[in-house]
């Protein structure tokens, strides 16, 4: 406001006593830092700040996504190996187990079943 009464050649009582010029100075003043190509840069810097970050988090959140999609490939794999070794120890238990019931002394695999 001083600047702008010195400019104008006023004294700041007559600002200050004049609600309506008071207002429109405001205005003019809040108008001009609006458009102040200085503070849009700050602005567009300060966003772009945050884009970045936005990203960084990404990022982050799709490398941890690809090592969880990685670990359960491998446990899926692993399973499989076990699910074969399983197969492998049935097919291969399977033939004393048919002496067994030929003999009439079987014991259940699964006791729960």
């Amino acid at each position: 406001m001083l600047r702008t009464s010195q400019y104008a050649n006023i004294s700041l009582q007559i600002i200050y006593n004049l609600p309506i010029l008071k207002s429109y100075i405001e205005r003019r003043i809040q108008a001009y830092d609006n458009e102040d190509p200085y503070k849009c840069i700050e602005l567009l810097k300060a966003y772009m700040k945050e884009l970045k970050q936005d990203l960084e988090k990404m990022r982050i959140r799709d490398i941890h996504e690809e090592l969880l999609k990685k670990e359960i490939r491998d446990l899926k794999s692993e399973l499989g190996l076990k699910d074969k070794e399983c197969t492998r120890l049935q097919s291969r238990q399977a033939p004393s187990r048919e002496v067994e019931k030929k003999m009439g002394t079987v014991t259940p695999i699964n006791p729960g079943n």
